[in-house]
């Protein structure tokens, strides 16, 4: 058995990091000289200049992704954000799942915030409401407890 205590980095090694514990790192350097950071102890960052800063998180693809929250997830795209507890992103365009046990589908600019709440794609979406779910569209809000948006532009689920 190999045993690597540190981490263990395949590729550039990026000096603006301070690694963590126990991690992986896959990746090279890109043009601006920014790599992937796992800087969280027991995570791991492919792709390009991705950070998994969480105790446990990953971002095992894309580029410009941060999981800071504990044993976050986000699994490619471009600016992708899971800082919540145990939340995900799995790809897309500046999606953001903040709240504890959210996700973000994909989509673009989509924010899932509230306990449990998920956005599943679409644009400018926000999950806001514990339990709330978005299924698509544009500029949609689910702000109400256990409230649902099944689609469309500009409709609210407001109930609590």
């Amino acid at each position: 058995m190999f045993r690597f205590p540190l981490g263990i980095v395949i590729g550039d090694r990026y000096d603006d990091c301070d690694y963590g514990e126990a991690v992986l790192a896959v990746g090279l350097l890109d043009g601006t000289l920014v790599g992937n950071c796992p800087s969280g102890n027991s995570s791991v960052a492919f792709g390009a200049a991705n950070t998994a800063s969480g105790t446990g998180s990953t971002v095992t693809g894309g580029r410009f992704n941060h999981a800071s929250g504990h044993l976050s997830s986000v699994t490619g795209g471009h600016g992708n954000k899971a800082s919540g507890f145990y939340s995900s992103v799995t790809g897309g365009y500046e999606n953001e799942a903040s709240g504890t046990y959210t996700s973000v589908s994909g989509g673009t600019e989509n924010q899932a915030t509230g306990r449990k709440a998920s956005v599943s794609g679409g644009r400018l979406n926000t999950a806001q409401g514990d339990h709330s779910n978005i299924s698509g569209g544009e500029e949609n809000e689910a702000s109400g407890n256990g409230s649902s948006v099944t689609g469309g532009t500009g409709n609210k689920a407001l109930g609590t």
